[in-house]
């Protein structure tokens, strides 16, 4: 527990993102730990949250001061294992932004795109790599105002097999905000949606099988 106090420490004392990847090496060095110390596969992955989800939040901090104050409110949401709290090591993150503001805000837009490509990138150096698929807050997919997060979610429970719908529903199902502000706490209401529909269960159930481990 001390050393995984004194990690979070480190991290949120970082003054760049050289001082955050020095940081960052703790991450894997108390994964060795919790092993060598025969823990529990639920208490090492919440240990690694834990500390992920320190050097994403410092991360983010790094990268306003370096680009100045969000021009409004916005939310970072993390996806897939670590929205769950089930990292690995070797996991990659998934990742989103959302902001209360218009999508044709475009001096609001490129602060946004800056801001998850620049978290991403320090992240990465981390050795917290982004997914290769996408997801992630560091390409445009999945920088977009809380409104048309909102507009997906909908059409996605409605047609989930367009557009890759099912991943979007199965992504924020397992999606926690992680920096609050742009209203994306309220997309876990737009899900409710998605109770009681059995063939879009059914589809969801596919995917989970679809990979064998």
């Amino acid at each position: 527990v001390a050393a995984v106090d004194l990690g979070e420490a480190t991290i949120v004392d970082a003054q760049d993102f050289d001082q955050l990847r020095e940081a960052a090496r703790g991450l894997r060095s108390t994964a060795v730990s919790l092993h060598d110390a025969q823990a529990g596969p639920v208490q090492a992955s919440a240990v690694t949250s834990n500390l992920a989800d320190s050097l994403i939040r410092r991360s983010i901090e790094l990268s306003i001061s370096a680009l100045g104050p969000p021009p409004c409110p916005f939310s970072w949401v993390a996806l897939g294992s670590h929205g769950r709290r089930e990292p690995v090591p070797s996991s990659d993150v998934d990742s989103a932004l959302a902001w209360e503001g218009d999508e044709e805000d475009g001096d609001v837009k490129s602060y946004m795109l800056s801001l998850g490509s620049r978290v991403c990138e320090g992240l990465a150096r981390c050795g917290l790599a982004a997914d290769k698929r996408g997801a992630s807050a560091g390409g445009d997919l999945f920088v977009r105002p809380t409104s048309e997060w909102r507009r997906l979610i909908r059409e996605s429970i409605a047609d989930p097999e367009s557009d890759k719908g099912l991943i979007v529903i199965s992504l924020f199902l397992d999606g926690r905000v992680l920096h609050h502000g742009g209203g994306a706490s309220g997309l876990r209401h737009e899900l409710g949606a998605a109770a009681g529909r059995r063939g879009l269960l059914s589809l969801m159930l596919r995917l989970a099988l679809a990979n064998k481990p």
